[in-house]
């Protein structure tokens, strides 16, 4: 009886410090898209603003 209850408690303690870690990374990506954001009109053109022509570099000549 004695070992499952130890047991159980240090599975707590992991479950909440996996809830603490979650909590910090969730905070961490809120804070970059904020950042993001606030930056977004003076950003530099990023893959998904380009024409669809330049975000699939391929070899093939255009079929014009």
């Amino acid at each position: 009886m004695f070992f499952r209850s130890q047991e159980s408690g240090v599975r707590s303690q992991e479950k909440e410090r996996r809830k603490k870690e979650r909590k910090k990374e969730r905070r961490k990506k809120e804070e970059e898209e904020e950042e993001r954001k606030s930056t977004n009109h003076q950003s530099p053109i990023t893959n998904h603003q380009l024409p669809i022509t330049q975000q699939f570099p391929t070899n093939q000549k255009p079929d014009r």
